[in-house]
């Protein structure tokens, strides 16, 4: 078996090919693929050798020969350190087109083939977009964690924070306490700040992009005015984010909606107290199906699973009920693209994938949200 070209240490120039997944730049050296963060498209750049692996290399930046014309100037400081941000360094419109390529590469790795690959949703605010940040507090250290690494680093502001949000990190210093503060706006408008060692699991999950949100939720709905739904299911369904809109306006005869988040049900059935036909049911989306043996006709299925995916038991579950339409939110290509072609084949060629509508969630991140609609040939 031919070794590796690189080792450990070595200093070698490179052409950055693209982004890959995660957010690093793919170049090769002697064929050999070498992945290094905060790299753009079009570089050419020293980088040293910092790990090798059988298939791959990863470095680290140590000079840039020749910037890309998609290079500029990351406008915040703590850019490279901390470990929110990836593309900071990347002009919006390069941001936008490189993550389409992601997409349509989880595309075609997975071989399916979509009759249409709608144009990609810009996030109305490529900064100052996140209703909610979560800071480390240390040795009265404040601010996110490296990326790979518990280092804190301090910080005054967060340029991808709602202003509001943001101004609530100097009122936090110096911190009293170790552990973790929570900064959010709330639907109110109230910022809320916690000090709290809870995990995200607990504290329930919610996008975190208010503006973005409402734009994939007004395209779900209107997806929707093409069919008549009797059921609607909602798997992974949080807080009921897909869930209401939804409800209201396909009005079907009843509602379903799975969610093992404790935290997230509370707040759902809350919501639903007055709204008719309307159910949450606390547990997960695979022990849901294990149970509930009830038909559901002509029911339009709703799938928001968390970045690992449904799965192969969730996918040939969802087949078995034979929804008049499945609408499929990730916010990652490579286990979205898996799990449609698990749906797909599974079906045995009943249904097709419609359209597939990527959405930049998560600005200066290699993040990417998709949208899809999967329904009978």
């Amino acid at each position: 078996m031919r070794q590796p070209p690189v080792h450990i240490g070595q200093i070698v120039e490179v052409t950055i090919d693209r982004l890959a997944l995660g957010g690093a730049g793919l170049s090769r050296v002697e064929g050999f693929v070498v992945f290094t963060p905060f790299t753009v498209p079009g570089d050419t750049a020293l980088i040293e050798i910092r790990e090798v692996k059988k298939g791959y290399a990863n470095g680290v930046l140590k000079k840039i020969l020749n910037p890309s014309p998609q290079r500029i100037e990351a406008p915040c400081p703590y850019f490279e350190r901390c470990g929110g941000c990836d593309w900071q360094n990347i002009s919006y419109q390069n941001q936008l087109e490189n993550k389409v390529l992601l997409v349509r590469e989880a595309i075609k790795k997975f071989h399916l083939a979509p009759e249409n690959i709608l144009p990609i949703l810009a996030s109305p605010h490529p900064f100052r977009y996140r209703n909610r940040i979560q800071l480390h507090s240390f040795n009265k250290q404040l601010g996110f964690k490296e990326a790979r690494s518990h280092h804190i680093v301090d910080i005054d502001d967060c340029l991808i924070a709602e202003q509001a949000v943001a101004e609530q990190i100097k009122t936090l210093r110096p911190p009293t306490t170790d552990g973790r503060f929570d900064i959010r706006r709330v639907k109110s408008g109230q910022i809320i700040v916690t000090n709290t060692n809870e995990v995200e699991a607990e504290l329930g999950f919610s996008q975190v992009n208010t503006a973005q949100n409402e734009h994939m939720i007004r395209t779900l709905v209107d997806w929707t005015k093409d069919f008549k739904f009797d059921f609607l299911l909602d798997l992974y369904s949080g807080n009921g984010n897909l869930t209401f809109p939804l409800h209201n306006q396909i009005q079907p005869q009843s509602t379903l909606a799975v969610e093992m988040n404790k935290k997230a049900v509370a707040d759902a059935v809350q919501h639903a107290y007055a709204i008719k036909d309307v159910e949450f049911i606390c547990e997960s989306v695979e022990h849901f199906f294990i149970k509930y043996k009830k038909p559901f006709q002509n029911a339009l299925v709703v799938l928001d699973p968390p970045r690992a995916g449904a799965g192969q038991n969730v996918m040939d579950a969802i087949a078995k009920l034979k929804p008049r339409a499945l609408f499929y939110v990730s916010c990652d290509p490579v286990t979205w693209a898996r799990d449609v072609q698990l749906f797909l084949s599974v079906s045995s060629g009943a249904y097709q994938l419609k359209k597939v509508q990527p959405l930049d969630m998560f600005p200066q991140t290699a993040h990417i949200e998709i949208i899809s609609m999967i329904v009978p040939t």
